[in-house]
C-alpha cells in the first residue's frame, strides 16, 4: 500500500506471535476462570494457611487479607472479590456487623461466615445478614474449598 510503513517482524518477535495465537495452556485458562477470595480472620495462622491451602486446585485465588472488619470492608471495597471469607469474631468490627457494609461496598461478592463457636446460632445470624453460608473453622480445607465454589456459583 501506497504511504503505509512496512512492518518487518524479525524471528524473535515471529516466534512471540506464534506463540501468542496459539491456544491458552489449561494453568492459563485456570487462572483466568480463578475463583477471586477476600480472607478476613484476626488469626494471621489460619489466613496463612487458607492462604496457602485454597489455591492448590487452581480454581481459587487468594486475592487479599483483612486482621479486622474494618479493613475486611475497605478490602471488599477496593478488590471487588467474588468471595469473601469472614470470621464472625473480629475485632474493631465484628463480621456480623461487617456483612452488611462489605455487601454495599461489594455487591458481586458472595459470603461466607466462619465461626468456631455456638454453630447453629452463629450461622442462623450470619444468614440473615446476607451471607451465602457458614463453615466451621475447624472443618477440613476441602469444606472450605466447597463452600468458596457454591457460593462463587450463586453469583
Amino acid at each position: 500500500m501506497v504511504g503505509q510503513p512496512e512492518v518487518v517482524v524479525g524471528a524473535q518477535q515471529e516466534h512471540w506471535l506464534a506463540k501468542r495465537r496459539t491456544a491458552p495452556s489449561p494453568a492459563t485458562l485456570r487462572s483466568v476462570a480463578a475463583i477471586r477470595v477476600l480472607v478476613c480472620d484476626d488469626v494471621q495462622a489460619f489466613r496463612v494457611l487458607l492462604r496457602h491451602t485454597l489455591p492448590e486446585e487452581g480454581d481459587i485465588e487468594v486475592v487479599g487479607e483483612a486482621a479486622d472488619g474494618i479493613a475486611g470492608v475497605r478490602a471488599a471495597r477496593e478488590l471487588q472479590p467474588d468471595v469473601v471469607l469472614l470470621d464472625l469474631t473480629m475485632p474493631l468490627l465484628d463480621g456480623l456487623e461487617a456483612i452488611p457494609a462489605m455487601l454495599e461496598s461489594a455487591p458481586g461478592a458472595r459470603i461466607v461466615a466462619l465461626s468456631g463457636w455456638d454453630a447453629e446460632r452463629a450461622e442462623q445470624d450470619a444468614l440473615a445478614r446476607g451471607a451465602v453460608a457458614y463453615v466451621e473453622k475447624g472443618d477440613d480445607v476441602d469444606v472450605f474449598r466447597r463452600a468458596v465454589r457454591a457460593a462463587a456459583r450463586r453469583g
